[in-house]
């Protein structure tokens, strides 16, 4: 079994407790309430760049305000830096863990202008690895997003970061 199907199980095994503050903060109430029975799709295998393992996407459904609300995520695994190189990991600019310091920092939210990264509701750790929980975007462009423009966007906003 590939590492990817084992964080896939993983996520559809994990408590809705671990997974509530991610939806809550997607769907903007602290009162939402998650639905069990997710859907996880693995969408890539191979690693895409520095330090990304993959990308699952994962979709949950959530009552807010008395109605049934759809939360789909993008989330990018990302494989993290030994603890005792983690300083300098983080100023290396080819390091996962910069992208990672960024979106616990709120660097990204305080950004202004057209130029955004994907909002992240949560980063949840699962051994070395720490799954970023984006916002999925598919919905804002002229056609569904499919695995290709999932990969050029991971790949590219991690060069960047």
């Amino acid at each position: 079994m590939s590492q990817l199907e084992e964080i896939k199980r993983s996520i559809e095994q994990m408590p809705i407790d671990e997974i509530a503050p991610i939806v809550r903060s997607a769907v903007g109430d602290d009162s939402a309430v998650v639905e069990p029975g997710w859907t996880v799709e693995v969408m890539s295998t191979d690693s895409i760049g520095q330090g990304t393992v993959g990308i699952l996407t994962i979709i949950l459904d959530a009552w807010v305000s008395g109605r049934v609300v759809r939360s789909p995520f993008v989330i990018k695994v990302v494989e993290r830096t030994a603890t005792a190189e983690l300083e300098d990991s983080v100023l290396s600019f080819t390091s996962a863990d910069r992208e990672i310091k960024a979106y616990e920092s709120g660097f990204f939210d305080s950004l202004v202008g057209d130029l955004k990264a994907a909002p992240c509701h949560g980063i949840t750790r699962s051994g070395h690895l720490s799954l970023l929980w984006m916002q999925d975007l598919s919905d804002s462009v002229p056609y569904p997003w499919g695995a290709d423009e999932f990969l050029v966007s991971a790949h590219d906003d991690g060069v960047f970061n």
